[in-house]
């Protein structure tokens, strides 16, 4: 399993480890704990890429709130605002640029470590185990990634 799928393991797992079946919950919190370690790697790797632009979108943020008006709780640069906006936003690229490619490269690298293979162990379950009161479609169609590791 590649470490981006292990991601979307993670994310069905956690969607269903909150129903009423304790067995299925106990197989869900195992299988959480064991790729438990390797999420975190990956969900540090994305925060410290983050952290690579914070200056850069604080300043964009405030070049929106300078020349933006706020419509249905999104913040809209009017046609008057447009042309000294996108000059603004010129200025900031340059200003930031070696953070913007720093922020690229490293998400390239990211990127092609999200398809490196993983080797870990998961658990299975039996088919007669899985929760029939799924509630909602994200619950259910998250099943269709776990079915590698249902028997």
């Amino acid at each position: 399993m590649t470490k981006e799928g292990i991601i979307k393991l993670y994310k069905a797992l956690t969607l269903n480890n909150k129903t009423d079946n304790v067995k299925f919950n106990y197989w869900v919190n195992k299988n959480i704990k064991s790729i438990e370690n390797e999420i975190e790697i990956l969900r540090k790797l994305e925060e410290d890429n983050d952290n690579i632009l914070s200056n850069y979108n604080k300043d964009r943020y405030s070049l929106f709130e300078k020349y933006g008006e706020k419509v249905d709780e999104k913040i809209v640069i009017p046609n008057d605002n447009i042309v000294n906006f996108q000059n603004e936003i010129i200025l900031l690229e340059d200003k930031y640029k070696n953070d913007i490619d720093m922020f690229n490269e490293s998400e390239k690298q990211r990127f092609e470590i999200l398809k490196e293979d993983v080797d870990i162990d998961l658990f299975k379950i039996k088919y007669d185990l899985l929760p029939s009161n799924l509630n909602n479609t994200d619950e259910i169609d998250s099943l269709y990634i776990l079915m590698d590791i249902i028997d």
